[in-house]
């Protein structure tokens, strides 16, 4: 398994992409975005802590409807 320690997939980030993490964790109110079923209702994971910006598709996309935040 590739681990983001043997990926080239940090060298293919923009070089602004500290400023875009910044953008879209403001966006998702500096809170995980991942959505889970508690038996028949939806529910938003409460972490705030150990925060990362994700792809939603696994591409060089870089746009903010392509990101998200989630807990590590």
């Amino acid at each position: 398994m590739v681990t983001w320690y043997d990926s080239d997939r940090k060298a293919r980030l923009p070089k602004n992409w500290s400023t875009i993490v910044k953008r879209i964790r403001a966006r998702d109110g500096e809170r995980c975005t991942w959505v889970y079923r508690v038996e028949d209702q939806l529910a938003r994971c409460p972490a705030t802590t150990r925060l990362e910006v994700d792809h939603i598709k696994n591409n060089d996309d870089h746009s903010d409807s392509n990101l998200r935040t989630l807990c590590h």
